[in-house]
C-alpha cells in the first residue's frame, strides 16, 4: 500500500495548483484509477460468472434483469469512486456544494435507469408474450403505449426529485405544471381530444388492428392504432391517418367482425338474349356462388327481376362468410361470373337508345 506522505518530500509534488497540491491531485487521480479497474473487475466477474450462473436457471427473467442491469451497476460504481476521488482535495464551499449536488444528480439518474430498465424487461418478459397469445391484436398496440406511459412517469419522477434536491418546492412546481398543463391542453384542445379518442378505441374496441373497416367514407385494413390517429390502408393502397377524435364519433363499419356480409349484384343482358341463355346464365351464376370460396353455398339467389330499359336485370343475392376476405371473394366471383358468361357466350349490355323516325 503507497503511503503518500512520504511523497511530500520532494518539492514539486507540494507546489499548489488552483488551491491543491499535485500530491492531493494525485491521490485524486489514483482513486479515480482504482474505481476503473474496480468497474472492470465488476464487469469481468458479471460476463464471467454471474451470466453462467443465471444461465442455469430455467426461467429467462434473471437473464434478463442481469443485462439490463448490468451497465447501471458498473456506472453506479464510477459515480461512487467519483465521489471518493474529490476527498483528498480542498475545495471551496459552493464548489464541494455544487459537487455534491452533481453527484445526487448522478446517482438519481443512475436509479431511474435501473427502474427504466426493470421496467422494460417486465414488459418484454410478460406483457408483451401475453399480448401476442391473446385473440385480440389491440394488446399488441396498447402493451407499447403503456410501457412508454411507465417510463414517461419515471422520468417526470426523476425530474421533480432532482428538482426537490436543489431545495425548490414540490408542491409549487407541481402547481406551475397543473397550471401549464392547462393552458397547454386549452392551447392544444384538437390534441387533446385525440388522445381522448385513443382511449376510447382501446376501451371500446370497435376494431382491431388487420379489420377490414369503413370509417368516415374510407374503406380499408386497419394497419396501426396511434395516440393521434389511426391509419388505414385504401384499396388502392393509399395510407390514410385519421384523427381518433374523428374515429370516436364516426360510425364505424367493422367487416372482419361481421358473421356474414351480405352482397347484391345485378347484372344486366342484352335485349336479345334468349329464354334459354337466361336460364343458362342463372345456372353459372348459381354455381360459381356456390362454389366459391368464402360463399356461404347454402344462402345463393339469382333470379331474373325486371325488363330495364335498355337491359335484361339479373339480381344475385350471396353472403360472404369469410368477411375478412370480403373484396377478395368479391372479385373471385365477378371474374367467374364474366368468365362464364364469356364461354357461354351470353353478353353484357350497354346502356342503348332506339331511335324511330317517322316518314
Amino acid at each position: 500500500m503507497v503511503d503518500f506522505s512520504t511523497l511530500s518530500q520532494y518539492p514539486v509534488l507540494s507546489k499548489a495548483v488552483f488551491g491543491n497540491t499535485l500530491l492531493q491531485y494525485l491521490e485524486m487521480l489514483l482513486i479515480l484509477m482504482a474505481t476503473l479497474v474496480t468497474a472492470k473487475v465488476l464487469y469481468y466477474i458479471i460476463k464471467k460468472y454471474a451470466q453462467a450462473l443465471v444461465a442455469k436457471t430455467e426461467t429467462d427473467l434473471d437473464d434478463l434483469l442481469l443485462k439490463a442491469l448490468e451497465t447501471p451497476f458498473i456506472l453506479f460504481v464510477l459515480i461512487i469512486g467519483l465521489n471518493f476521488s474529490v476527498t483528498p482535495l480542498t475545495l471551496p464551499a459552493d464548489i464541494a456544494g455544487m459537487f455534491a449536488n452533481l453527484i445526487k444528480v448522478l446517482l438519481i439518474l443512475n436509479a431511474a435507469a435501473v427502474v427504466a430498465a426493470i421496467i422494460d424487461v417486465l414488459f418484454d418478459e410478460f406483457l408483451v408474450p401475453y399480448a401476442k397469445k391473446s385473440a385480440s391484436k389491440l394488446d399488441d398496440q396498447l402493451v407499447p403505449v403503456l410501457k412508454n406511459c411507465a417510463r414517461a412517469i419515471v422520468f417526470a419522477l426523476t425530474v421533480l426529485t432532482i428538482v426537490s434536491n436543489f431545495g425548490y418546492d414540490i408542491a409549487a412546481v407541481l402547481g406551475g405544471l397543473i397550471i401549464a398543463g392547462i393552458a397547454i391542453g386549452l392551447a392544444a384542445q384538437d390534441s387533446l381530444s385525440n388522445v381522448i379518442g385513443s382511449a376510447a378505441i382501446f376501451t371500446d374496441r370497435p376494431f382491431e388492428i388487420e379489420d377490414m373497416v369503413k370509417v368516415d367514407g374510407t374503406t380499408g385494413k386497419v394497419e396501426e392504432i396511434g395516440i393521434r390517429s389511426t391509419r388505414i390502408r385504401t384499396l388502392d393502397g393509399t395510407l390514410v391517418a385519421i384523427p381518433n377524435a374523428i374515429v370516436a364519433r364516426a360510425s364505424v363499419e367493422n367487416y372482419t367482425k361481421a358473421a356474414k356480409r351480405r352482397v347484391q349484384l345485378k347484372l344486366g343482358l342484352e335485349y336479345n338474349t334468349t329464354g334459354k341463355k337466361i336460364t343458362k346464365a342463372k345456372e353459372i351464376a348459381k354455381d360459381i356462388l356456390r362454389n366459391t370460396r368464402g360463399v356461404d353455398p347454402d344462402d345463393v339467389t339469382v333470379h331474373f327481376i325486371d325488363f330495364a330499359d335498355s337491359q335484361l336485370l339479373l339480381m344475385l343475392t350471396y353472403h360472404i362468410v369469410e368477411t375478412s376476405r370480403l373484396f377478395d371473394v368479391q372479385d373471385e366471383v365477378n371474374s367467374r361470373i364474366k368468365d362464364g358468361f364469356d364461354k357461354a357466350g351470353i353478353e353484357f349490355a350497354l346502356p342503348s337508345r332506339t331511335i324511330y323516325v317517322k316518314d
